[in-house]
């Protein structure tokens, strides 16, 4: 599904939106940065300027240590809205004044010790636990009045003009949460005009927009009926701007189109029906190869089975009569010479493997002779296993079945299906002579799309089938042979280990039965035998 992208509108607005964002955040913040630099040099100027006056009035309380003169002059100032703390000190750092702290802070201890020792005027900016920021304004109290004889009635003092002298220190702490809130609320204030901005903005966008872009819409209407062939579609625009023009130009457009779809049209008609012609000569010509194949197959396993019925009645009973013979040689001269007696063995040996064959050919030629009915697979299956459950337990190999239930029926000949079973589990234990596991599997399946050419060929892509596997553990089959294991005498056992027909005679059977069977192996990893059947009454 292709990704769907965001329209035109949408765009605009989203741009202009995030335009308006920043563009307002930007003047917000510049005009509360300067609002509140403005109020926080306002505080700092009125804390300079109140320590500036009460450093100068307190001098003589300074000198004459008066606390109750001094006190007075600190609570006026603390009358002041945003002074927090007032203090007078002595030269040598003793408090004058007693203690007016509003917000009982803890001052770090840096910015007292900076103070106390501060020789002129010293500001210094400080944050308390609970995040309030405050000014600490010190200023040195200072004094042209040398120490005497003084009249503590009059305050007469006697002055000597001498230089000034530091006699004590007045700090004042200004704090700034006034300022810090109506910084506050000016964001708060800003935020609330930029939404409204914004969403005024939007409005009208949206609205302007819906106005503006009518006719580009119906342009583009135009544009997808005229894709999907609909020549006869006119825009109706009666604006006479740029828009106008191009609906114009638009129109025009359209039926110089439909003028030229006609004759393509026409014509790609005739490459579609040139092209469907072509698709049903190469499905002829496909079908006619294939039964052409089919037909030289059948040619050749015809001739197999003619040659078959003559060795049969040609080798069969000269076979029979040497055997015969073997067997009394055997029993004249089993207690006289046993070097005699091991070479007749030998004989009789390969005398029975040649019957073998030739009673293996026989059925071979038989193999037309079937009475195909509905049968249930897995009964087929279980009475097979019966036959080899001894050999099976010999050869210590271990059967896991994995048959589904309740199976629809197929059309086969129930003793030729036992034949194929039986040569499968056989070639599957020989392929294991150190023992191991044979799988035995069936359930219903459907042939798929991507089904190979041999199931097409009884098969509809859909169809329903029975399905059997049987996969062993064994050493597998190497590539290079894989395509031969179905050819008549091809066979990878040991010497007098087989005829080389069995997987032949499988696959001939499977064949009449109009199913398929495949084989996937890899060397090392073992082999798997499917086998599709049709369902009966299909």
């Amino acid at each position: 599904m292709p990704k769907r992208s965001l329209s035109l509108t949408v765009k605009f607005i989203i741009f202009i939106t995030l335009l308006l964002i920043l563009v307002i955040s930007g003047l917000s913040f510049f005009f509360i940065s300067q609002e509140r630099k403005t109020l926080d040099n306002g505080l700092k100027d009125l804390g300079i300027s109140l320590a500036n006056n009460l450093a100068y009035n307190s001098e003589y309380g300074v000198l004459t240590a008066n606390a109750a003169a001094l006190s007075d002059l600190a609570k006026g100032i603390m009358e002041q809205q945003d002074v927090v703390y007032c203090i007078i000190l002595d030269s040598k750092g003793k408090l004058l004044t007693p203690e007016n702290d509003k917000n009982k802070m803890v001052i770090p201890a840096k910015i007292i010790d900076r103070a106390n020792r501060s020789k002129g005027l010293l500001v210094q900016l400080f944050r308390d636990t609970a995040g309030v920021s405050y000014y600490d304004i010190s200023v040195p109290v200072k004094s042209v009045i040398k120490k005497g004889s003084y009249d503590e009635t009059s305050f007469i003092i006697e002055q000597v003009k001498k230089d000034e002298e530091v006699v004590g220190v007045v700090r004042v702490g200004i704090s700034l949460a006034r300022a810090e809130l109506v910084s506050r609320e000016s964001v708060r204030i800003s935020l609330m005009i930029t939404l409204i901005i914004i969403f005024v903005s939007i409005l009208i966008m949206i609205i302007l927009m819906q106005v503006g872009l009518a006719p580009v819409k119906k342009l583009l209407e135009a544009t997808k009926k005229i894709a999907k062939g609909d020549f006869d579609f006119v825009v109706q625009v009666k604006n006479e701007d740029e828009i106008g023009v191009l609906a114009s130009a638009f129109n025009k457009m359209t039926e110089s189109l439909k003028k030229i779809t006609v004759s393509r049209d026409q014509l790609s008609l005739e490459i579609v029906e040139r092209k469907k012609v072509e698709e049903e000569l190469k499905q002829a010509y496909a079908k006619l190869k294939e039964a052409q194949e089919r037909f030289i197959q059948s040619e050749k396993m015809d001739a197999i089975g003619r040659l078959a019925s003559g060795v049969a009645h040609e080798v069969k009973n000269p076979l029979g009569v040497i055997l015969q013979g073997l067997n009394y040689l055997q029993k004249r001269f089993a207690a006289e010479d046993k070097e005699v007696l091991g070479v007749i063995e030998m004989m009789t040996a390969n005398v029975k493997r040649a019957d073998e064959i030739v009673r293996a050919l026989v059925d071979f030629s038989r193999l037309d002779k079937f009475t195909m009915k509905p049968e249930d697979i897995n009964a087929i299956l279980e009475s097979s296993i019966v036959l080899i459950k001894h050999s099976v337990k010999v050869e210590n190999i271990e059967i896991i079945r994995d048959l589904q239930d309740n199976l629809p029926k197929v059309r086969a000949d129930r003793g030729k299906m036992e034949q194929v079973y039986i040569n499968l589990f056989i070639n599957a234990m020989q392929a294991m002579p150190k023992g191991g596991k044979l799988f035995i599997r069936s359930y219903l399946t459907k042939i798929g799309e991507d089904a190979i050419k041999g199931e097409k060929g009884y098969f509809k892509s859909g169809e329903e089938a029975v399905v059997v596997e049987i996969e062993d553990t064994g050493g597998g089959i190497p590539k290079n042979i894989l395509l031969k294991v179905f050819e008549p005498f091809f066979t990878t056992k040991r010497p007098n280990s087989g005829t080389g027909l069995g997987l032949t005679v499988t696959a001939s059977i499977i064949e009449l039965h109009e199913g398929y069977i495949k084989l996937q192996s890899e060397e090392g990893k073992g082999a798997k035998f499917t086998i599709f059947l049709k369902l009966a009454g299909t």
